[in-house]
């Protein structure tokens, strides 16, 4: 009899104790009713990294936890260079943002220099011959796919590394399995830059 009085008695306790810990995570919920996504991003080494003034983990698996349906701004900045984005997560998303900083050329500075005005004319055919030097393209994705430049494809499919492109603009599309074309993202090749893009598609989780 007294063995099941006490057994009565630590049954009664462990419910309790259970009725609390659900009440304290419940409450956990209650603070942030939005939800976490995650943000994970790649840049050159050396790089320094900071999401709304704070610094990134780097030696974080996952990324940086974010609450979700909230803005954040992304600094990425090496030497003189820097880029910012404006980033909303989804709850539970774990977003990829890839950036290469040292292939972002700002605008150059103007420079006074003592040239007469017949010299300007003679370096505009210098500039079609231009023409044919490049900067680099990386794509990738997930799933994998095909890639597409300005409507055409390039006959490789993601990862591609280091693709040669003329200078210029350019629409970069990837192209699923299922023959259903990605969004496209507009990107500027300069002269010896590297560019990295990342696709993911989001109807076919």
């Amino acid at each position: 009899m007294k063995t099941t009085t006490a057994t009565r008695w630590l049954t009664l306790l462990m419910g309790a104790l259970l009725l609390c810990f659900m009440a304290s995570g419940a409450l956990a919920q209650d603070d942030d009713p939005n939800g976490h996504g995650w943000l994970e991003i790649h840049t050159n080494y050396g790089a320094l990294i900071t999401v709304d003034g704070k610094p990134y983990p780097r030696r974080s698996e996952y990324g940086m936890k974010l609450p979700a349906l909230k803005r954040h701004d992304v600094l990425v900045k090496m030497g003189d260079k820097e880029k910012t984005y404006t980033v909303y997560l989804k709850p539970r998303e774990k977003r990829i943002l890839m950036v290469d900083i040292t292939g972002y050329n700002t605008p150059p500075t103007p420079t006074a220099k003592s040239s007469s005005p017949a010299l300007p004319s003679k370096d505009e055919p210098k500039k079609e011959e231009d023409g044919d030097e490049s900067g680099k393209l990386t794509v990738y994705s997930k799933p994998k796919g095909e890639v597409f430049v300005d409507g055409g494809a390039l006959g490789a499919s993601t990862p591609m590394i280091n693709r040669d492109l003329d200078v210029g603009r350019h629409e970069v599309q990837v192209k699923w399995e299922d023959g259903r074309m990605s969004e496209v993202k507009t990107i500027r090749i300069r002269k010896g830059s590297k560019l990295k893009l990342f696709f993911r598609d989001r109807q076919n989780k």
